[in-house]
């Protein structure tokens, strides 16, 4: 009996602190002003990321609520995860991991910027001026097929080819095939169909003639028929 009145007594007791240790942090200044620190936001702005925060963030801060938090932030255009933490007493850590452009479509004088999974991105003034990334240019309207072909296409040059990407100025697609433009001025041109067999093939041609060619000594690189590489190389004054 002594001992359950002594459980009783202790239970009331630890109800009795944490009700006013609550009413406490409610009623003073320890968190209700706190801080928020944002990193990893290369291209999203600051003030669009605190703007977006307003409608969630209350005057308690235990109380925040991540989850809305997270999938508000989300939504931007440029965002493709969010990790939040709260660091006590008072700092809401917020950690942008943002979309990574790789392509510029360009269509009907319309542009948009693609990633590597598909995401197609609004691009403006602020945007062209900070992702410095290839552009596919597309004669018709962007459907399905070609966002598909697209995508496959980024995945594999930045697995398996990433420096023919960064030398990769430009791409124009039409109806059977692509031509690919470097920044050498040299261009490639391959079937749509077969896009990345033929590519691997490209990329066998060019360990064969390194180092005593490489692509810039090509005019054009011609893949589109079956079983034959027709190249072009460039006239060079002696």
């Amino acid at each position: 009996m002594k001992i359950i009145k002594q459980l009783q007594f202790t239970c009331s007791a630890v109800l009795l602190i944490t009700f006013i240790t609550i009413y406490y942090l409610y009623n003073s200044n320890l968190f209700n002003a706190y801080e928020i620190e944002i990193h990893g936001n290369l291209y999203q702005d600051k003030n669009q990321i605190i703007e977006k925060l307003s409608p969630y963030i209350n005057s308690f801060f235990l109380s925040l609520d991540l989850k809305k938090i997270k999938f508000e932030l989300e939504s931007m255009d440029y965002v493709e995860t969010v990790q939040l933490s709260k660091v006590l007493p008072n700092i809401l850590t917020i950690t942008i991991i943002e979309k990574e452009p790789r392509l510029l479509i360009i269509n009907n004088n319309e542009n948009i910027f693609i990633d590597s999974k598909g995401n197609l991105i609004p691009a403006n003034q602020k945007s062209l001026a900070l992702f410095n990334v290839p552009k596919i240019l597309i004669n018709n309207n962007v459907i399905n097929d070609e966002i598909n072909i697209i995508t496959k296409l980024i995945k594999y040059l930045i697995k398996d080819y990433p420096h023919f990407y960064l030398n990769l100025n430009s791409i124009a697609i039409n109806n059977s095939h692509l031509i690919f433009y470097s920044n050498s001025k040299t261009k490639f041109y391959a079937n749509t169909e077969n896009l990345i067999y033929e590519l691997n093939i490209l990329k066998k041609f060019e360990n064969t003639i390194y180092p005593k060619k490489y692509f810039a000594d090509y005019n054009y690189i011609d893949l589109r028929i079956e079983n034959q590489i027709i190249v072009k190389e460039k006239y060079h004054k002696s």
